[in-house]
């Protein structure tokens, strides 16, 4: 019953390299592909990654089936648990990281340690990946899945618009509100922000709640405490709200709560500033890039803590092999051999190209030729990156009803305080 309810609620070519195995091209006999193991696939990466795998699927054909799924963000999740319902879980799939989407895969015994997978593998090495990055998906001490792509926010100002209107770089929201009636005379969007399934709003949240000082320390413990409202929930809610009442954000924010709207908005100078990760960086016109900005998210107030030292984020997207799929010793080899070519160089770069994010196996990415690439990387230097609550949350009928509680807010249909009683709500629920 209490799945019946969650998946109610959650309704060029490359070659191979820096150690993975060469795919042959010597002749000889073929193996009918009919007896050859067939490996699915299931993903819900965009942007050009199918023109990358199909390459990949051409070069395997007299070795394995590769059969792939793509689905696009939230959908991805429903298929997922529709697949577990219908004992029909892809082979390979990605998933988010954390032990609050995980935690139920490895609960119920449906996928596997990676540890099994590094142990079977000459080029999948543990040390390899980033300490931080593995964590993320880390249940009870073991590794359920492969992280796959670090991410961190960014709040960036097209500052030519800025210019043109005679505006400072905002330092705090009160600039932001000051700055509304200009921009919107001119029919700018001030701030490219909305809530749709909690995208993207519950990520610049999380970013708001960090500015009050003991915020960090509160969210860590929300999976011991399950108390979701203390001081900076309340502040953060109040900061949106504030933003929706002075019109700072679209009046209709669940048509901008897409990653895609909310970068062609800024891509077509509609809106002055917009908060975003490393999977959209590629999508920004390289043009806008240039006469644009990154700057700390500006302050709630001036006692708040410095924006500048610290963002949000982690690990986003983790590849898990089913159990069921790595019992057939068939399967093993393949699999395996899938898996190298996904974490190779050559296909993290494809992805970093494509969308943007940062390999969490430890390679050196080649420069990109948008400036926004360099202006995160330096922008993040040295900076801590704090989590999203949903990492802390333990729970993925808490994090759906957070995600609602967002689109709420951000749309100003509710009070700070109808806000945080929804969330806690739930999350007393998942915690008792």
């Amino acid at each position: 019953m209490k799945f019946i309810w969650l998946l109610a609620a959650v309704c060029v070519v490359f070659l191979w390299s820096c150690g993975g195995t060469a795919v042959s091209d010597e002749e000889g006999p073929k193996t009918p592909r009919s007896t050859l193991p067939t490996i699915r696939f299931a993903y819900c990466w965009t942007h050009g990654f199918d023109t990358t795998i199909n390459a990949y699927r051409k070069q395997v054909k007299d070795s394995f089936n590769l059969e792939t799924e793509a689905n696009n963000g939230i959908q991805h999740k429903t298929q997922i648990f529709i697949d577990v319902a219908s004992n029909n879980l892809p082979d390979v799939f990605t998933f988010w990281s954390y032990d609050t989407n995980l935690k139920y895969f490895v609960d119920n015994n449906l996928i596997v340690d990676a540890q099994e997978l590094f142990d079977a593998s000459d080029f999948l090495k543990r040390e390899d990946f980033r300490s931080e990055a593995l964590a993320a998906t880390e249940i009870d001490g073991r590794n359920y899945a492969l992280p796959y792509e670090w991410f961190q926010g960014v709040f960036i100002v097209n500052k030519k618009i800025l210019d043109e209107s005679g505006l400072a770089l905002p330092r705090t929201l009160d600039d932001i509100v000051r700055m509304t009636p200009v921009l919107r005379k001119r029919g700018i969007v001030p701030l490219s922000m909305g809530s749709y399934l909690g995208d993207p709003g519950h990520l610049f949240f999380s970013a708001l709640t960090y500015q009050t000082p003991g915020a960090y320390r509160d969210t860590v413990e929300i999976r011991k405490t399950g108390n979701f409202i203390y001081p900076g929930t309340r502040t953060a809610a109040d900061a949106v709200l504030k933003l929706v009442k002075a019109k700072a954000v679209p009046e209709n924010t669940i048509q901008t709560g897409s990653w895609d709207y909310q970068v062609n908005q800024f891509n077509l100078r509609k809106t002055a500033m917009t908060y975003t990760f490393n999977w959209t960086f590629a999508l920004f016109d390289p043009q806008v890039a240039a006469e644009s900005v990154i700057i700390p998210v500006p302050r709630i107030s001036e006692a708040s803590e410095d924006p500048a030292r610290f963002t949000v984020g982690g690990v986003s997207q983790s590849i898990c092999v089913s159990r069921a799929a790595w019992k057939v010793p068939e399967k093993r080899k393949s699999i395996i051999r899938f898996l190298e070519w996904l974490f190779s160089d050559a296909t993290f770069i494809a992805r970093a190209g494509q969308e943007g994010c940062e390999p969490t196996r430890k390679i050196r990415l080649p420069d990109s030729v948008n400036p926004l690439y360099k202006k995160a990387k330096e922008a993040l230097s040295g900076v801590k990156t704090y989590p999203l609550h949903e990492f802390c949350f333990g729970s993925l009928a808490t994090f759906d009803r957070y995600k609602a509680a967002n689109d709420l807010l951000w749309s100003g249909a509710v009070s700070s305080d109808e806000f945080l009683r929804t969330v806690q709500e739930e999350l007393r629920t998942s915690h008792d």
